[in-house]
Order: C-alpha cells, then structure tokens, then sequence
C-alpha cells in the first residue's frame, strides 16, 4: 500500500469512529425522549384520576344540591334516576317520541 491509500484509510477510520460515537449518543438522547414522553403521559393521566378523586366529594355536593339529593356528600343520591322518572313532562316527551316503547 502507499502512504496516500494508507492516509485515507486511517481518515475514513477516524470519521467512522467520530459517527459512531455520534450515533450512540443520538440514540441514548432518543431513548431519553420516549422515557420522558411515556412518563408525561402517565402522569397527566394519574393527575386527572387524582383531581377526579379530590373534586368527586364537591360534585356530589353540587349535584344533591340540584336534584334534592337526601343529602350525603359522596356523589349522587341513588333516587335520583327515579327523581327525572317521576316527573310527568319527561314522561309525556318519552311517550311522544317513542323512546320508552309505550
């Protein structure tokens, strides 16, 4: 081999050798990314599920306000369906439209 071949080949190894390494520290950032994204997504939903569980109490509330709940503060009273059952004009609807097969 000559001397020139020989220079090219010892340059051709070192810029592999730089591309290499700039390869695995692409790859280790990607990696770094999918983690982050993944453990973004899980927290904003166990965030939504955590403000759900502390807002639920309120909810009830408001909504036994409302509906003439029976008065507990943990979410909707069970007589509730029968409350809109019960209610003449909403039957009257139901039975114009069809909906409840009379």
């Amino acid at each position: 081999m000559d001397v020139e071949t020989k220079a090219m080949i010892e340059a051709l190894s070192k810029q592999q050798a730089e591309n290499h390494q700039l390869l695995k520290k692409i790859y280790r950032l990607n990696q770094v990314n999918l983690y982050s994204k993944f453990a973004y997504w899980i927290f904003l939903i166990l965030l939504a599920l955590g403000s759900f569980y502390f807002i639920k109490p309120f909810m009830g509330t408001l909504l036994n306000t409302y509906t003439g709940g029976d008065g507990s503060e943990t979410g909707v009273s069970p007589d509730f369906m029968k409350t809109l059952s019960g209610a003449k004009h909403i039957e009257d609807f139901l039975s114009q439209t069809g909906v409840n097969g009379k």
